[in-house]
């Protein structure tokens, strides 16, 4: 699977899950095996997309380059982790109700798709893997 296809399977998936937000409303056991099942796709699909984009990256640039882009990349993820655990602690703490917290990502992450989409389109989409 090529690195655009795999981006763009990470886009649906990301869809399914904002709008899985919304069975939290109509019964939470439902919500937890939907979040579990994507959760798993995801894990698949996001394998897939690292292995074809160290791949690319290799080929592209010198091991030097690529060593330092892996070590960027494990500092971003790391940082992107505590600042949404952050995010999630500061929510809970001003909204204080769950039913307000929901609402508020499945804002967000509508929003993430509205960006992810756009990035695809300027980015992704046209990438050449030669």
């Amino acid at each position: 699977m090529k690195i655009n296809k795999c981006y763009k399977s990470l886009i649906i998936l990301d869809i399914f899950y904002a709008i899985s937000l919304t069975i939290y409303f109509y019964n939470q056991e439902i919500f937890i095996f939907v979040e579990a099942f994507l959760a798993l796709i995801y894990g698949v699909i996001i394998s897939v997309f690292t292995i074809n984009y160290n791949t690319f990256v290799m080929k592209k640039y010198s091991r030097d380059t690529f060593k330092e882009i892996q070590y960027i990349e494990k500092i971003s993820i790391s940082v992107a982790g505590i600042l949404g655990f952050l995010f999630v602690i500061f929510l809970d703490f001003i909204l204080n109700d769950t039913n307000k917290i929901v609402p508020t990502f499945i804002l967000i992450s509508s929003s993430i798709v509205i960006i992810q989409i756009f990035n695809y389109n300027k980015f992704w989409k046209n990438l050449k893997e030669d």
